[in-house]
């Protein structure tokens, strides 16, 4: 089997299995620390996109990286935490330039939304007050016997 077979079967159970999504995606930008075979600690700053926007969960990320270091971009994938408008991040790395992978770990903010509150119960509805013929309140007639 060739390989644009395989990956066309691939994509089409992969498009089939996917569950539609009921988060919103959010944006972020942060630094990078990345740990590599025969690779010095290199620092660098990305923007990455998150599979959830709400706070305290965890979220799929995909991103950029510029690294300082090595003067490189790297593509970035991996989980994050997200909490109160910030995200830490667990990323797989590969630097374009030097066709090398890594791994990483990542610190930065993006906008998040806090969690939804439970609803509350709802009981039985409460119908409003009502008044009673001739408005009173202990159902006398008005004073003059009703008649004007």
């Amino acid at each position: 089997m060739q390989k644009s077979h395989i990956v066309a079967v691939l994509a089409t159970v992969f498009m089939s299995s996917a569950v539609p999504a009921t988060a919103d995606p959010t944006f972020g930008i942060g630094f990078t620390l990345t740990f590599g075979a025969n690779q010095e600690v290199n620092t660098g700053i990305g923007v990455r996109i998150f599979s959830d926007n709400r706070s305290d969960r965890a979220a799929a990320s995909l991103g950029v990286d510029y690294m300082f270091r090595t003067k490189t971009v790297r593509g970035a994938f991996g989980v994050a935490y997200l909490k109160d408008n910030a995200y830490v991040e667990l990323t797989g790395g590969y630097h374009f330039a030097s066709q090398n992978w890594d791994f990483g770990i990542g610190l930065g903010g993006t906008d998040t939304d806090d969690p939804t509150p439970a609803a509350a119960p709802v009981g039985p509805p409460v119908a409003p007050p009502v008044s009673p013929p001739g408005g009173g309140t202990d159902g006398s007639s008005p004073p003059g016997g009703g008649v004007t």
